[in-house]
């Protein structure tokens, strides 16, 4: 068996739309409450990757925030995006509540509880001035001869 040659290297602005599609696929094939949540009768076709690019990939690096790609040959196989530890200036700023505005078919409200209990925890465990935090690690298939 010849084993894959994935490279990784830091994500770029091209990979936007690649980086939302594979989280997609992840979450919908893993996740309980993806067809409560983004997967309703009169949800968009699209929205999570719509979602995904303009909220977590726009832009896809920023300076407290890392995202690498996994590459297989040309194709982006993977991702994972990590938070970067806050200098003492980002840690005492106040970070205005964000959230998704109100999308039909989408269930927002369910969406804002499960991002909150994820929140609490980050909350209770990672201290910014000083951890790293692992924010998303997603694989699509991947082809290994």
């Amino acid at each position: 068996m010849v084993s894959p040659a994935i490279t990784t290297t830091l994500a770029t602005e091209e990979d936007a739309q690649t980086l939302a599609s594979i989280m997609t696929s992840a979450f919908s094939a893993s996740d309980a409450a993806y067809p409560l949540i983004w997967a309703g009768p009169t949800a968009p076709d699209g929205i999570h990757d719509i979602v995904a690019v303009k909220g977590l990939f726009s832009p896809v690096q920023k300076e407290d925030r890392l995202t690498f790609k996994a590459v297989d040959g040309e194709r982006v196989v993977g991702f994972a995006t990590w938070n970067m530890p806050k200098g003492n200036a980002a840690v005492r700023r106040k970070v205005e509540k964000g959230g998704l505005p109100n999308i039909p078919g989408v269930n927002v409200s369910l969406w804002s509880e499960k991002v909150e209990g994820l929140k609490d925890v980050a909350d209770r465990d990672v201290e910014p001035g000083k951890d790293m935090c692992l924010l998303h690690f997603q694989t699509s298939s991947l082809r290994i001869n």
